[in-house]
């Protein structure tokens, strides 16, 4: 039903605007069809059942996982120094021959460009 709902969007040009709702009208359609149609009962369509509102609780273990601390950390790193790799590398591809005798480019500079 997308499918056939996407060519029809796409072959007419005054309906394109509709194609950004596609996946949205095609799940509303299908749960009004289910829940009005009772076919839970009546077909044997399966559906999710009632779910819970609101939101989980936060605990400090969700936002810092400690237990994998060491290896995030290394990742880190390792991230952080090829990005300066990267940037002192673009940096040496962009600058001019004339202008790397009055103002070398200073590794250190970069670094603190890296971290601000």
């Amino acid at each position: 039903m997308l499918t056939d709902a996407t060519r029809v969007w796409h072959a007419c040009r005054r309906f394109q605007w509709i194609g950004a709702l596609g996946p949205i009208s095609v799940a509303s359609l299908s749960i009004s069809t289910v829940y009005l149609g009772n076919l839970e009962q009546q077909a044997g369509i399966a559906v999710v059942g009632s779910i819970t509102g609101g939101l989980p609780e936060m605990t400090a273990s969700w936002w810092l996982p400690m237990d994998d601390f060491p290896q995030l950390a290394a990742t880190a790193v390792v991230i952080s120094f090829v990005s300066l790799l990267e940037s002192i590398s673009i940096a040496r591809a962009l600058a001019e021959p004339q202008q790397d005798v009055l103002h070398p480019l200073d590794a250190n500079q970069e670094l603190l460009g890296e971290l601000a």
